[in-house]
């Protein structure tokens, strides 16, 4: 009984730092994305509030969530890349409007 009481009551610790991990996670994976792919979707990203939101909120995450960041704005740069015209267009569309949810456009 106590093992399971146990398990339990890790589980409950656990998993809203395991919630809050996966949700800095595709924060920070958006953030990469956008900042990655803005100069060729065409959209105005505001370096200021850009660099004052990685440092505040970004910086503040786990590793393994901040590094999200950096793949997003790799990998995803390289497939808008090969996109065909009308896919680049909707993402490129998308981005520009998460861009301005987070506060990143002038």
């Amino acid at each position: 009984m106590r093992m399971i009481a146990a398990i339990a009551f890790a589980a409950m610790v656990a998993g809203p730092a395991a919630a809050d991990t996966a949700d800095d996670m595709m924060m920070a994976r958006e953030v990469g994305q956008i900042v990655g792919t803005a100069e060729i979707c065409g959209y105005e990203l505001d370096a200021d509030k850009v660099a004052a939101f990685v440092s505040d909120r970004l910086a503040a995450m786990e590793p393994i969530a901040r590094s999200a960041f950096q793949s997003g704005s790799g990998a995803h740069k390289m497939r808008v890349e090969e996109m065909g015209e009308l896919e680049r267009k909707v993402t490129c569309a998308t981005q520009a409007k998460v861009a301005a949810k987070y506060g990143l456009t002038p």
